[in-house]
């Protein structure tokens, strides 16, 4: 069972891991928090495959399932100083009574959590993610449509992928007021002081700007869209759109604007420069690849040149980029993390498992969800509710479809030069079954 809480970020890679799973003889069902917990309570004891330490594991253990963690936060974008106190605040609810098995980005992160003994008992594997194995050259083809469509649509533009957090002033306090601990509290003042910064140059930018071009803000998935529509509303040449998974956005683009987000890394690998703007080290906040594979610019001139001045030769760019993943990342050319995850799967594996069948009334119960979820973001947009936090159907744009998943695998299968190997069914509402075609 592969839960996803945000599908722009998620789908693609987890159907990628739900495609070697099947290879290896699983079926697979892939879809939301809230819907694969009716999947866990109706199928026989499974594999419960997770991103977070998540509450409600020691309820899935209860019922004969394997709670499995892969943590997708942090890596590339967490200060290398502070990853040791990070994990001790992270995993200090890991258990033997809580989790199975645990997937970490790299080597720093697994050396820091097996030295905590509330983890010993846990399996803890460290395999980078699967989302980093489809940044590299071999995958670039999956999304050559859309990189057209976007350049057709958009073209000439300059990607700022945010990552502060939030979008507008009030956000960020609430955010700095609530931390539970020194160091989250330090960061978030810290992106807080550069969202104000970046704004300034937002502001700036625009009037440098030649016809034809513009910026395109790509909200990470944790903040409001409509946050950021309120904050630059009325500037031209601006536009935020936060539409599919942001790959071909990357690939589209002719550079990156950055804020310590992770998808410097994977544009650096791709050959695009990232230029951030006025960021002030420090120890503890900006010492971490994100900030350190990124060009610093002081004005907006010399943003906008940094910009647009592409150089002709990123091979050192991209070689950079490779080490930073091979160093945080377990990136490995030869061993895919899929391959390495699928594998140790594998071995947990509880045998064979009839297919699960939902019963009408909770097909019901699951599609009230998602739909009571769209009424709630409806009212939200409409400044009808002022209910906090985003909803599912805001995470989970248009739902999770065997149709969709379908689409999306074929192109991996292409990409690896697979044959068919995989039929996708809908079971209800953000439930897909993965199977083998045979």
């Amino acid at each position: 069972m592969l839960t996803i809480e945000h599908k722009e970020r998620e789908l693609l890679p987890k159907c990628f891991l739900a495609m070697h799973l099947v290879m290896r003889g699983f079926r697979v069902y892939i879809g939301s928090s809230e819907a694969i917990h009716e999947v866990a309570k109706t199928i026989q004891p499974s594999i419960f495959f997770h991103k977070s330490t998540h509450p409600k594991s020691p309820y899935y253990r209860g019922l004969g399932h394997k709670f499995v963690l892969m943590d997708e936060e942090g890596g590339v974008t967490t200060p290398v100083s502070i990853v040791d106190q990070l994990c001790k605040w992270r995993y200090k609810s890991i258990s033997d009574q809580r989790q199975d098995l645990i997937f970490l980005p790299g080597r720093r992160w697994g050396d820091a959590v097996l030295a905590m003994p509330n983890v010993a008992g846990v399996k803890v594997h460290v395999t980078g993610w699967p989302r980093v194995d489809l940044w590299g050259h071999k995958f670039k083809s999956i999304h050559d449509k859309d990189v057209q469509r976007i350049r057709d649509e958009h073209g000439t533009f300059y990607l700022f992928p945010t990552s502060f957090g939030a979008g507008k002033a009030s956000s960020f306090s609430e955010a700095i007021n609530s931390s539970p601990n020194e160091i989250l509290k330090i960061i978030r003042q810290h992106k807080f002081d550069g969202f104000l910064d970046y704004i300034s140059l937002l502001k700036s930018i625009v009037h440098i700007l030649p016809d034809g071009e513009k910026i395109v803000i790509r909200p990470h998935p944790s903040e409001k869209l409509a946050e950021w529509e309120m904050t630059l509303k009325g500037l031209p040449k601006i536009e935020v759109i936060r539409e599919g998974d942001i790959s071909p956005w990357i690939l589209a683009a002719k550079s990156l604007l950055q804020f310590g987000s992770t998808t410097v890394t994977q544009g650096a690998l791709n050959g695009k420069m990232n230029v951030q703007y006025k960021v002030r080290e420090q120890f503890g906040v900006t010492d971490s690849p994100s900030f350190q594979l990124s060009v610093n610019s002081h004005t907006p001139e010399e943003a906008y040149r940094l910009l647009s001045d592409i150089p002709q030769d990123t091979s050192q760019m991209i070689q950079k980029a490779i080490q930073v993943l091979e160093d945080e990342m377990a990136f490995d050319d030869q061993q895919m993390a899929v391959t390495k995850i699928s594998s140790i799967l594998e071995k947990e594996a509880l045998g064979p498992v009839p297919s699960v069948r939902i019963p009408v009334m909770t097909r019901l119960r699951i599609s009230g969800y998602f739909y009571g979820s769209a009424l709630r973001f409806l009212m939200q947009r409409l400044g009808l509710s002022r209910a906090q936090g985003k909803t599912v159907f805001e995470n989970i744009k248009g739902g999770i479809t065997a149709r969709e998943v379908s689409e999306v695998i074929s192109s991996l299968e292409e990409a690896e030069g697979w044959s068919r190997v995989t039929r996708s069914k809908d079971i209800a509402k953000n439930i897909v079954c993965i199977a083998p075609t045979t």
